[in-house]
C-alpha cells in the first residue's frame, strides 16, 4: 500500500504509538537526570487546517499531504523532518546539539546526507507504520520532483505498487550500481492506483 493509502485511523493510531514509545523512552531518562517523576505533555495544535495531538505530529501531516502531491514543500523541510524523526527514534542527543567547528561546506554536506541516510533506513526498518511509510514517500517524492530514479520500496510506499507489479504498471526499470531502479514519471503516474485495477 502506497501513502494515498492510508487511513486516518492508522495515522491516529501511529501518533499515538510514536509519542508513547518516545516519551517512555524519555522518561526513565528524565527520571534518571533528575531522580523525580517527570513527563511530557501532550498538546494538541492545528497544523494545515488539522488538529493533531503534537506539534511533531503536524509535521508528519504536512509530509503524508506533500507525498500523496496536495501540498508544496521544501526538500530541506522533508528531510529535516526525517531526521528529527531519527533523532527521537534513537535519542540522538547529540545529534540536534550544534556544535561551531572550522570545517569546510562539504564535510557538513556529506554529514547531512550520511544523517538522512540513516534516517531512511531506519524509517524503511519500521515499516509497515505509516508514519514510517510517510517519510520514505515524502522522501521519495522529493527524489521524483529531482528526475531522481526511485529504489523498489520508495516505490512502494508512494505508489502502492510493488516491484513485481512495476512492469504491468508500465513503471520502466533499469538497473544502476547493481540494483534495480524505478523511473520517477512512471511512479508519479500510478499514484494511488491500485495493484489489482491495471491487471
Amino acid at each position: 500500500m502506497g501513502v494515498n493509502h492510508l487511513t486516518e485511523y492508522e495515522l491516529e493510531y501511529d501518533n499515538r504509538w510514536l509519542f508513547e514509545s518516545v516519551t517512555a523512552s524519555l522518561d526513565v531518562v528524565a527520571r534518571l537526570l533528575t531522580e523525580n517523576e517527570a513527563s511530557v505533555p501532550c498538546v494538541p495544535r492545528v497544523v494545515a487546517g488539522y488538529v493533531v495531538p503534537y506539534s511533531f505530529s503536524g509535521r508528519i501531516r504536512l509530509l503524508f499531504e506533500y507525498a500523496r502531491g496536495k501540498k508544496k514543500l521544501s526538500r530541506s523541510l522533508v528531510e529535516e523532518v526525517a531526521c528529527d524523526f531519527y533523532r527521537m527514534m534513537t535519542l540522538n542527543v547529540m545529534g540536534s546539539i550544534q556544535e561551531d567547528d572550522d570545517d569546510d561546506d562539504d564535510d557538513d554536506s556529506c554529514s547531512e546526507d550520511d544523517a538522512l541516510s540513516k534516517a531512511l533506513k531506519l524509517a524503511e526498518s519500521l515499516l509497515p507504520h505509516a508514519i514510517a511509510k510517510i517519510i520514505i514517500a515524502s522522501n521519495a517524492r522529493a527524489k521524483a520532483e529531482r528526475d531522481e530514479w526511485l529504489s523498489a520500496i520508495e516505490m512502494q510506499c508512494l505508489s502502492g505498487i510493488s516491484s513485481d507489479r512495476a512492469e504491468s504498471n508500465q513503471i520502466r526499470s533499469r538497473e544502476q550500481d547493481g540494483v534495480t531502479v524505478y523511473h520517477p514519471v512512471d511512479v508519479l503516474r500510478t499514484m494511488g492506483v491500485s495493484e489489482d485495477v491495471t491487471e
